[in-house]
């Protein structure tokens, strides 16, 4: 074994021996060069997650919602308390202002836009409690729910059962998601 790691010792120490001052030089230039080179800009990073609290026309806060990008796409989580009882079918809409409009005139939130996507309803219980996650294949991507005009989660009325769950009853709460 030593007579091995002898020669090879022998060849290292030679070499190291034939390096001059002027290739140290260089090689301290270069290395001086390669980091005062600007480094590249880090990729802005997308949002992860947005939340928005859940508001009645009347201001009240009945719950809040969260969307954010998992591995397998967009997930709604929503919390709510003191509805009725029910099927509370929840809409997903194109601008992000919540401003309260006329609730007498059918329009709770008229400035939503359009409907961007039927998310699953939040089951509330008798104890006027509910909440839900899903995973919403339909849902655009976060970071399109988040710039510009944003978007907003609007939730309905209870409806009696769950063949009725499109969101086109009262608009009972708003939360708008923006960037």
């Amino acid at each position: 074994m030593r007579r091995t790691l002898l020669p090879a010792a022998a060849v290292l120490l030679a070499l190291t021996a034939c390096t001059t001052d002027d290739g140290q030089e260089q090689l301290r230039s270069d290395l001086a060069e390669v980091t005062a080179e600007e480094e590249p800009e880090s990729p802005v990073l997308e949002p992860a997650e947005a939340t928005t609290e859940l508001v009645d026309p009347e201001g009240s806060v009945l719950g809040g919602a969260t969307v954010s990008t998992v591995e397998q796409g967009t997930e709604v989580t929503v919390d709510v308390a003191g509805l009725t009882p029910g099927f509370h079918p929840m809409g997903l809409y194109a601008v992000g202002d919540c401003t309260p409009g006329d609730a007498a005139a059918g329009a709770p939130f008229p400035s939503v836009g359009e409907l961007l996507a039927v998310l699953p309803p939040v089951l509330v219980l008798d104890d006027g409690v509910g909440s839900l996650t899903a995973l919403v294949e339909s849902t655009p991507a976060l970071e399109e729910l988040v710039v510009a005009d944003g978007s907003a989660l609007v939730l309905q009325e209870a409806v009696p059962d769950l063949a009725a769950v499109e969101p086109t009853g009262s608009a009972l709460a708003c939360g708008a998601f923006s960037g």
